[in-house]
C-alpha cells in the first residue's frame, strides 16, 4: 500500500488520490488502509516516513566532499511538498518528526567528520541547511533554483562561507564590563 500511495502520489495532486485509489493499486480491500494506518493521512504520513529513511541510508553512503541530499532530487522533492501539503491540511506531522531528526543528526555528523565543524557549530549548520533544502525543494521552482547550474552556483557559494566558519578562529569579544 505505501507503494502504491506514493506511486498515486507522484502521478497526480495529493489532494486527488483517494483510499480506494490506493486499494485498487495495491489490489486490496479499502478497508486495510484504515485497519493498517487509520486513515488515507496516517498512510500518506508513513509515505514520507519511508522516503524520509530512504534519504537517510543514500545521505550516509554519500562520499566525501559530495552533497549529502541534493533538495532537486525527486524523492526529496516529492516528500518535502507532501510533508507541506499535511500539514496546511492540518494533519498533526509528530510521526515524521524523528526520521526528520534522524536526517539532520546524520547530517551535523557529516559536518563534523568531513568538514571538520564542531558539534554545536554542525548542528547549527545543519538546521541551516536543512531549512534552505527544504525551501529550495518545494519553492525552488518559483525562484529559478531548479535549475541545477544556478543551483551549484548557489551551493559552491555556501560551501565557501562554511570553509570560512571553520578556517576562521572564533573573535575573542573580551570579557563584560
Amino acid at each position: 500500500m505505501i507503494a502504491a500511495a506514493t506511486a498515486l502520489l507522484s502521478e497526480g495532486p495529493f489532494s486527488s488520490v483517494g483510499v480506494r485509489d490506493i486499494a485498487a493499486r495495491a489490489d486490496v480491500n479499502q478497508g486495510f488502509v484504515h485497519t493498517w494506518f487509520g486513515s488515507r493521512n496516517g498512510l500518506y504520513l508513513r509515505v514520507v516516513v519511508e522516503c524520509f529513511s530512504s534519504m537517510l541510508t543514500r545521505m550516509q553512503a554519500q562520499p566525501a566532499g559530495t552533497v549529502a541530499l541534493h533538495p532537486l532530487d525527486a524523492e526529496v522533492r516529492f516528500a518535502v511538498r507532501l510533508l507541506i501539503w499535511l500539514e496546511l491540511e492540518g494533519v498533526v506531522i509528530d510521526p515524521v518528526k524523528p526520521q526528520l531528526q534522524q536526517l539532520m543528526h546524520a547530517f551535523a555528523i557529516r559536518l563534523v567528520d568531513m568538514d571538520g565543524l564542531d558539534p554545536a557549530t554542525a548542528d547549527a549548520v545543519a538546521l541551516q541547511a536543512s531549512a534552505i533544502g527544504m525551501g529550495i525543494s518545494a519553492f525552488g521552482h518559483l525562484l529559478g533554483a531548479d535549475e541545477p547550474a544556478r543551483f551549484e552556483q548557489a551551493l559552491a557559494t555556501w560551501r565557501r562561507q562554511l570553509t570560512l566558519l571553520v578556517d576562521t578562529p572564533p573573535v575573542d569579544r573580551g570579557s563584560p564590563g
